[in-house]
């Protein structure tokens, strides 16, 4: 099967290839990523609970990064772990273009073996570039109970304490506002 998508994030290209090698923010912009863990520069392992067309399925695997020229452009590729029930493997295409000076256009071109539905894995997929374009915006997730974000970039860092977002925002804003300093 194979997808592709774009959205246009509003950071630079480099702040967005930072976000797209944060453990942190990945497994906050991953649907039912339940751990996310670096290991070494261009790699991670994960474990993800995911529902796909009303079919529940755990797996842990790996993710490494191929062909890297940052901030411009990398191959993802993902390896389910032997016994996993998804049995997923894929590659994706990973583009980072500058529209302007402070927004980027992330396109991906990705290709999958995964058990499951093109429907399921696509709606899955663009709900990862939904979550991932927020979390980069630093306006979370929308969870109910989320206290406003500061409109102002030069006040955040005060603020996070007293406006960071409750639920899954909360982290990803967090480790956001801080590796932005």
């Amino acid at each position: 099967m194979e997808l592709t998508q774009s959205y246009t994030l509003p950071v630079p290209p480099q702040r967005a290839w930072e976000a797209l090698t944060d453990a942190e923010v990945l497994r906050t912009a991953i649907p039912g990523c339940e751990q996310i863990r670096a290991e070494g520069e261009d790699a991670f392992t994960f474990a993800v609970n995911l529902s796909v067309d009303g079919v529940r399925a755990r797996f842990s695997g790996h993710m490494r990064m191929l062909d890297t020229d940052p901030p411009h452009t990398c191959t993802l590729r993902f390896e389910s772990d032997a016994g996993s029930e998804a049995g997923a493997v894929g590659n994706a295409r990973v583009h980072l273009d500058a529209d302007g000076d402070a927004s980027t256009t992330l396109s991906y071109q990705a290709e999958s073996q995964a058990n499951g539905s093109a429907g399921g894995l696509s709606k899955l997929a663009d709900e990862f570039g939904k979550r991932f374009a927020a979390c980069v915006a630093g306006d979370g997730f929308g969870v109910v109970g989320d206290a406003p974000l500061p409109s102002d970039p030069s006040v955040q860092h005060a603020a996070v304490a007293e406006s960071a977002p409750a639920g899954k925002g909360a982290k990803c804003w967090k480790a956001w506002t801080t590796r932005s300093s």
